[in-house]
């Protein structure tokens, strides 16, 4: 079986594989209790005081108007999630949800995937207990999702980070889960996936047909002149550039650690 590309653009005729395992039991949606909702995991991460990079986030936008989504696939500290968040800086109608690993329980997932659709986590209180959901499937969660949006006259999020999918990677509703939310991510809208390395579903064909497209994080890595403008935006000078590159591999977060190291040094 088939199941048409969702993406409403008359030019596209990607077709995706049925999506139902059939071996991958069905998620336990049934087991009682409400689940508790940390606010955080629905905020975007403040990315104020990083250097912006322009031509990065040139590209991540020429990627969001030719593709439904992007995943920027990068080791912890390569940048991922402040080139997401510098990215979405003053875009209206954003929904972020930072995933950790407790997320990969189907029913915790779809509960903060629903905020995040819905664009709720702003209204809500930490101490907040959520309504067990009900979808047993990835299949009924999007045709609920939809079903919702309809009836509340809403749109999808113009911009959906996903932050953390890695920790959903050996979930065994995963593969249903990624195709569909790609082919449901609707032609005005760009879905964001960041995460430490390439899911185990193939990809090849997703990026063939363009609606895919993977930034990695040799693109994330600093170079000398991006570095050297690094300390010197936080008043920082006399710094080995090659020799803080080497030692950080050209990561944001290592060069942070030696800025900041040096700042304490200064202090």
């Amino acid at each position: 079986m088939a199941m048409a590309f969702f993406r409403e653009d008359p030019n596209t005729s990607f077709e995706l594989p049925g999506f139902v395992s059939p071996q991958a039991p069905a998620p336990d949606a049934s087991a009682a209790g409400p689940i508790p909702l940390i606010k955080a995991k629905l905020q975007i991460p403040d990315a104020s005081g990083a250097l912006p990079r322009k031509w990065l986030t040139g590209v991540l936008e020429k990627s969001s108007q030719n593709a439904a989504a992007t995943m920027i696939v990068g080791r912890a500290g390569t940048g991922k999630t402040t080139l997401a968040a510098e990215f979405i800086q003053g875009r209206g109608d954003v929904s972020w949800y930072t995933i950790d690993a407790p997320d990969g329980d189907w029913r915790t997932f779809q509960t903060y995937f629903r905020r995040a659709i819905f664009r709720e986590g702003k209204k809500a209180e930490r101490s907040a207990k959520l309504p067990v959901p009900t979808c047993d499937t990835p299949l009924d969660l999007f045709a609920d999702l939809t079903a919702g949006l309809e009836l509340r006259s809403k749109l999808w999020p113009s911009v959906l980070v996903l932050d953390g999918i890695h920790h959903l990677f050996d979930r065994p509703w995963f593969h249903d889960l990624f195709e569909y939310l790609i082919a449901s991510t609707p032609v005005n809208s760009h879905t964001l996936m960041l995460s430490r390395s390439k899911p185990p579903t193939p990809i090849w064909r997703m990026r063939s047909k363009q609606v895919l497209n993977v930034i990695d994080e040799k693109l994330l890595a600093f170079s000398p002149s991006e570095a050297s403008e690094l300390f010197a935006h936080h008043g920082v000078g006399g710094v080995d550039v090659d020799a803080a590159l080497a030692e950080s591999f050209g990561h944001a977060g290592g060069l942070t650690q030696i800025l900041h190291a040096r700042t304490s040094a200064r202090a």
